[in-house]
């Protein structure tokens, strides 16, 4: 056999590896696509400004600046154990004395307290 020759096992294995590497590429760039349009459509925040809320140039979606420094208040003897966002809104876990729990609930793009939930057992 020359040295520029394939045999028919030769060929179909350069073929079916080509074959296998288009298809991981195209994989690929269907997970990213997916990745994407996930983000995109649970409003994740990406390339937010420095200073902003929201998503640059998202419809419906305001992006104010920093709003500065805020002092909340923590209920006495209260412990901060938990941070959460959703909605446009920071949630705040407080543990009280007694075990007991409190949620306070802060507006994300002005700092501004909405209100607090306290959790109370069932009796």
């Amino acid at each position: 056999m020359a040295s520029g020759e394939w045999t028919q096992t030769e060929r179909g294995l350069k073929i079916l590896v080509i074959v296998m590497g288009v298809l991981i590429v195209a994989g690929l760039a269907v997970i990213g696509t997916t990745i994407a349009k996930r983000q995109a459509a649970s409003g994740a925040p990406t390339g937010v400004p420095t200073g902003a809320v929201g998503t640059a140039g998202a419809p419906g979606v305001p992006v104010a600046t920093a709003f500065g420094e805020k002092n909340i208040e923590l209920p006495k003897n209260g412990r901060l154990t938990g941070v959460h966002t959703e909605s446009g809104r920071l949630i705040l876990r407080i543990l009280l004395p007694g075990n007991r729990e409190s949620l306070i609930v802060l507006d994300i793009a002005t700092g501004e307290k909405l209100g607090t939930v306290n959790v109370q057992s069932a009796p």
